[in-house]
């Protein structure tokens, strides 16, 4: 299904200024995975949220709509399409200077906090490992062990997955790859699709904010309450059981 939109979405950007989005795609199809398939080496526990999630994502799409409506839409919504399931994911990705800066947030100690209260919570054992002291994070156990060393990289999966879908949004628009020299994607364009991209772990309430239509390029529109459900409904029905790398979980 990626290589027939990819057709579609060349096909209609030939000789025109929205070519720049077949352009694009072309570099991201390839970076965009490879930052993905580190999310796996920081939480091996994860569900895969590699290349694999991104294209089955695209294939159910396409199951869901069909080729021929596909056919139909605008060239924007093609590359809509693509680059949301390739990106919308990628704030599950934490460079190690992030870190740092996680481990000193406030945020990130009010979540050990309310771990540690909540006995239900599956992580409360984990949160029991540390101490609070002036709002800063400290071990209470000197010893190395399998668990400390968990526990430290559970709950920093628990806070970052709560919130992937900001920093999702967060890196299209300030790093995203899209603005490339010469004759780049507009901002505006780029900040539509880190919208579509925040809304797909938020309410329903939250995409019908989104705008109906939206002008893209060459007297285009682009229909981002449209895409940013279509990204929805692929992203829940990847169920299959082999979401889990069983090397990873071992």
């Amino acid at each position: 299904m990626i290589t027939e939109i990819e057709k579609l979405l060349e096909t209609k950007t030939a000789g025109k200024k929205s070519h720049v989005f077949f352009t694009q795609w072309q570099v991201a199809k390839d970076y965009i995975p490879q930052v993905l398939s580190a999310i796996s080496q920081v939480f091996p526990h994860y569900s895969l949220h590699d290349r694999t999630h991104s294209e089955t994502i695209i294939y159910n799409i396409g199951r869901i709509i069909g080729l021929k409506t596909l056919e139909k839409m605008s060239a924007i919504d093609l590359w809509m399409i693509l680059s949301a399931a390739f990106y919308h994911d990628i704030g599950m990705f934490v460079y190690s200077e992030e870190k740092i800066n996680i481990f000193q947030n406030k945020d990130f100690v009010e979540l050990i906090k309310n771990c540690q209260l909540e006995t239900s919570s599956h992580l409360h054992e984990y949160a029991l490992c540390f101490d609070i002291k002036e709002d800063t994070i400290h071990y209470k156990d000197d010893i190395l062990d399998a668990k400390n060393y968990d526990a430290a990289m559970f709950l920093l999966a628990e806070y970052v997955r709560g919130k992937h879908s900001e920093r999702t949004q967060e890196s299209i628009c300030s790093n995203m790859p899209a603005k490339l020299p010469g004759n780049p994607i507009p901002q505006r364009i780029i900040e539509v699709l880190g919208s579509i991209c925040y809304v797909h772990t938020h309410s329903f309430d939250k995409v019908m904010e989104l705008p109906f239509c939206e002008a893209g390029i060459d007297h285009e529109d682009c229909h981002p309450r449209y895409i940013a459900c279509l990204l929805r409904l692929g992203d829940l029905l990847d169920i299959d059981n082999n979401r889990f790398s069983e090397v990873l979980l071992q």
